[in-house]
């Protein structure tokens, strides 16, 4: 079974292999690019000097802007090497920062992982001693019955709630029913004179008054019985919760599972600020990545422009022509001239198709490189928990090189690990409180619930028995 510990380390690998592929590569375009830079200049000055040689009519103002724009070449290009030394120690003082993260990360979780050893120990020790008191048993076998209880009491409220709000409406939608409700009839406050007694009388026969009486309040008292008994369970129940809970508690500060459960939230505090800080120092990294490439990408404009000017007083630029020049003089100073011009010309088309592979593969590398760096924060944040566990299926190393060799993607070794990760249940020593039981022992069980024996919209609705 693959261990949390070895995919890290694999990963770490890989990416520590691919980080320094990636700076290697860095650095030989960087001198790649610095050979151009330099047999650039080599060739502004073979121009130059020709130019001083053909061009007579170049004036000492002229000559000072070449010069001038030499300095500027050269200044320029120094500013971009300082700039890219710069960029390249940050980085270098960025990776040296994620090496001491990563350490401080992994002696973290190590440090979280024998915490949770001792907490499971801790944990069924506060077990076995809870379950060997009887008071505690005692506790649990109360909180069953009366979770039993308080699950019946929320089982006859919807029942009653239900079939109040079905057959209530029909006693108060009945005009003479409620007639008689609004007299008080049938109660000692009823007052009324001997003919409206005898009308009410009549009135009372024909909705069987006695009877849907008797159903009505039924109907209404019903549920506030069964909320007096709901709130009396709940009120129990959160009693002999708070009692279990109590005995939970000092057993587990008695046997030192709360100070062992302290040190595991601060530890998981250490390790989210740890993560959080690996997240903040790759995004640095990237940064100064991408600003070093740009760098590289930059071309020195200065040279581009001494070439612009020596061209435009010699009157023909391409080595042909250079060459009848030199040709046409008895001396042999611009034929060696023309000879550098050839050679710088020739290098700086190597040297270019050079950094056109370098860059292709830097870029192929780069990928690579934030692949990984995905994989490593998805199994940072997903996987790397102290109760992750990973099958006997898992071939990390394999996804990996197979990931570098492209072969698979990084959402193919994401997956790959997803599939083959689980976690380990959290080990507990509370007990099972719930308000839901399969028995019905002890409940107030009405049967077939709370019905009023048919009443108003029941059997046949309000009938008046033909009118009076």
């Amino acid at each position: 079974m693959a261990s949390r510990s070895s995919i890290r380390e694999s990963i770490q690998d890989k990416l520590a292999n691919v980080g320094r592929e990636h700076t290697v590569v860095g650095k030989e375009l960087y001198r790649v690019e610095s050979e151009i830079e330099t047999m650039g200049s080599r060739r502004e000055n073979a121009y130059g000097e020709i130019a001083l040689l053909h061009a007579p009519e170049l004036t000492e103002s002229v000559i000072g802007r070449m010069h001038y724009l030499r300095e500027q070449a050269q200044q320029s290009f120094n500013l971009k090497q300082k700039k890219r030394q710069q960029l390249e120690q940050l980085m270098e003082t960025a990776l040296e920062e994620r090496r001491a993260i990563e350490e401080r990360l992994d002696i973290t979780s190590s440090k979280l992982d024998a915490t949770l050893e001792q907490k499971t120990h801790l944990t069924d020790s506060v077990k076995k001693e809870l379950d060997s008191d009887e008071s505690y048993t005692a506790l649990l076998k109360k909180e069953s019955e009366v979770s039993n209880i308080h699950h019946q009491n929320e089982k006859r409220m919807v029942l009653a709630a239900e079939e109040r709000e079905e057959k209530l409406p029909a006693y108060e939608q009945s005009n003479l029913f409620m007639h008689l409700k609004s007299r008080g009839y049938g109660t000692q406050e009823y007052r009324a004179n001997a003919l409206v007694r005898a009308l009410d009388r009549m009135v009372a026969r024909v909705v069987d008054f006695q009877n849907q009486n008797a159903n009505y309040e039924h109907l209404k008292a019903t549920v506030t019985y069964i909320g007096r008994q709901l709130t009396q369970s709940e009120k129990e129940l959160t009693t002999v919760h708070s009692d279990i809970g109590a005995m939970e508690e000092g057993t587990a500060e008695k046997l030192g599972l709360t100070e062992v459960i302290r040190v595991e939230e601060k530890l998981v505090e250490q390790r989210r600020k740890l993560r959080q800080g690996l997240e903040e120092n790759t995004s640095e990294y990237n940064t100064l990545k991408d600003q070093r490439d740009t760098l590289d990408s930059t071309k020195n404009e200065y040279h581009r422009e001494v070439l612009d000017e020596m061209k435009k007083y010699l009157k023909g630029t391409d080595l042909d022509h250079l060459r009848q020049l030199a040709e046409g003089t008895h001396t042999t100073e611009d034929d060696h001239l023309v000879q550098v011009i050839a050679g710088a010309d020739e290098s700086i088309k190597n040297l270019r198709a050079t950094a056109k592979e370098l860059k292709k593969r830097q870029n192929a590398v780069a990928a690579k490189l934030s692949g990984l760096q995905e994989i490593e924060s998805t199994f940072r944040s997903r996987y790397d928990g102290s109760r992750s566990r990973f099958k006997n299926g898992l071939d990390m190393d394999g996804f990996l090189t197979g990931y570098l060799a492209g072969r698979y993607s990084s959402d193919d070794v994401v997956s790959h690990m997803g599939s083959n990760h689980y976690k380990e249940p959290e080990p507990t020593y509370h007990s099972n409180s719930s308000y839901s039981s399969g028995s019905s022992s002890g409940g107030f069980s009405s049967g077939g619930g709370f019905s009023s024996g048919g009443g108003f919209g029941g059997g046949g609705g309000f009938s008046t028995g033909g009118g009076f």
